[in-house]
């Protein structure tokens, strides 16, 4: 999904500075959240359990608020 947002994105001529500022949420570790997070090109990326201020953290640390 997030590949398809992307490509969608370049195709109406988005900027990559105006992109969609997303973050990847998982319990997972490994190879696959690696390639989702960096071929993806999310903003950043979230281990579960997290808590409101990890992601506040990650939104400021981000400059989103």
């Amino acid at each position: 999904t997030l590949k398809m947002m992307r490509r969608r994105e370049r195709e109406l001529g988005i900027p990559p500075e105006k992109e969609a500022n997303i973050f990847m949420v998982s319990s997972m570790d490994g190879s696959h959240v690696l390639e989702a997070f960096f071929r993806g090109h999310c903003t950043d990326y979230i281990k579960k359990p997290y808590s409101q201020e990890t992601l506040i953290g990650k939104m400021k640390s981000n400059n989103l608020i």
